[in-house]
């Protein structure tokens, strides 16, 4: 994954767990518009998006071109379902890239100074390396004692790995949410991971609101 940052004049400031369309033209003039999540906080001066590198991608292959001080046309920020709330317990749930839009949520919420929130992140990805933005979420785990981070890797081939390995379960889950506080819940990955979550959280926690975007 590779972050791109853009200066947008004049731009409305997003609320966490929105989106933008990046759209280029190819030499036939035809459009590919593509859905990224910011991970920037709504504070930052310049809008972030992280980008998964396709092979082949048309829009993705484009960025990576770029150079600074070029332009791309955009349109946002998009979306009201996916949009942060504050909770007494925050449950981000991501697979993959999915952890985009919860860097968001995350540095907004450190700007907020509200650290009596509980706030667990898990992620699942297939190696240490592929967790995307894992330096900025160590970071963020020095800063806030009431923020939790559980990886999981389902390919692990370190040994220097000492955290969980496997899919993120339900058992897995129990062990670190507390089931009896207000909590809001909120999913981001492919549509299986998704789904298959969906039912686990909505199991484990009955009162919970949960919230879903898939990547596909």
């Amino acid at each position: 994954m590779v972050a791109f940052r853009f200066q947008i004049e004049g731009r409305e400031k997003h609320i966490p767990g929105q989106y933008y369309e990046l759209c280029i033209k190819d030499q036939s003039g035809v459009p590919h518009i593509r859905s990224y999540s910011i991970a920037s906080s709504p504070d930052d001066e310049s809008i972030e998006f992280g980008v998964q590198m396709l092979p082949g991608g048309k829009v993705s292959s484009h960025l990576s071109r770029m150079k600074i001080g070029e332009q791309i046309e955009v349109r946002g920020p998009l979306g009201t379902h996916f949009l942060w709330q504050p909770s007494k317990q925050l449950v981000l749930v991501a697979g993959g890239s999915g952890v985009v839009p919860f860097i968001s949520i995350l540095g907004h919420e450190l700007t907020r100074n509200a650290d009596h929130r509980a706030i667990h992140l898990f992620a699942s990805a297939k190696t240490e390396n592929t967790i995307p933005y894992l330096q900025e979420i160590r970071e963020i785990e020095k800063q806030r004692s009431s923020f939790h981070f559980h990886p999981t890797l389902t390919r692990n081939t370190s040994s220097d790995w000492k955290g969980n390995i496997g899919r993120i379960d339900e058992s897995f889950l129990k062990t670190h949410i507390d089931p009896t506080v207000p909590t809001k819940v909120y999913l981001c990955g492919n549509s299986s991971f998704v789904e298959s979550l969906s039912q686990k959280l909505a199991s484990l926690l009955p009162q919970a609101i949960i919230r879903k975007e898939y990547f596909n």
